[in-house]
């Protein structure tokens, strides 16, 4: 190539180390960064902690080095996340729902559900007769941790759960359809 183009006027020089580097860099970040995020929405859906990502590590390592890789980075990220999340009291969804969870718990569901503006309406947990849970399909360990707090607290609450494993389509986030 370079022979047949170098008559049209065009020069040619090999990329330093720190060119290649950059440019694969900028190549692979949004890849990388999407892998990252599914890994930590995973772990959170399955409420899987960073010290058992640690352990998981430990005990069984994935096969290849590129993989040990990737765990090791990704745990570090993650647990650069949750810390972040805590130092500022943040909240993504997963620890909406461990709180959610939590205050029905430590309430033993004396706490209050508000239906909106419109309505006006507060129900309290312990008085809750029917909930609907829609997309079912797609329920996660962090999310049954809501729904089990709930069962626990009333046990005159009744589930309709409605849902098509057909649809299930988040099992990358840790959906299961085995809920």
């Amino acid at each position: 190539l370079q022979d047949r183009v170098s008559g049209a006027g065009f020069t040619f020089r090999e990329l330093s180390d720190e060119e290649k580097a950059e440019r694969a860099f900028q190549k692979r970040f949004k890849s990388i960064t999407s892998h990252l995020l599914s890994f930590i929405q995973f772990a959170r859906a399955q409420q899987i902690e960073p010290k058992e990502v640690d352990t998981r590590i430990s005990v069984n390592p994935p096969i290849s080095k590129k993989d040990l890789f990737f765990a090791e980075m990704a745990n570090h990220v993650y647990k650069k996340y949750i810390q972040h999340l805590e130092d500022n009291d943040f909240y993504d969804f997963p620890r909406m729902l461990e709180k959610a969870a939590s205050i029905v718990t430590e309430t033993s569901g004396e706490c209050i559900v508000h239906l909106g503006p419109e309505k006006n309406i507060d129900v309290r947990i312990k008085d809750t007769q029917w909930i609907l849970v829609d997309e079912f399909q797609d329920c996660s360990p962090i999310l049954n941790l809501l729904l089990e707090a709930i069962r626990q607290t009333n046990g005159k609450t009744r589930f309709v759960c409605v849902g098509d494993d057909w649809q299930a389509i988040n099992g990358f986030a840790g959906s299961e359809t085995a809920y």
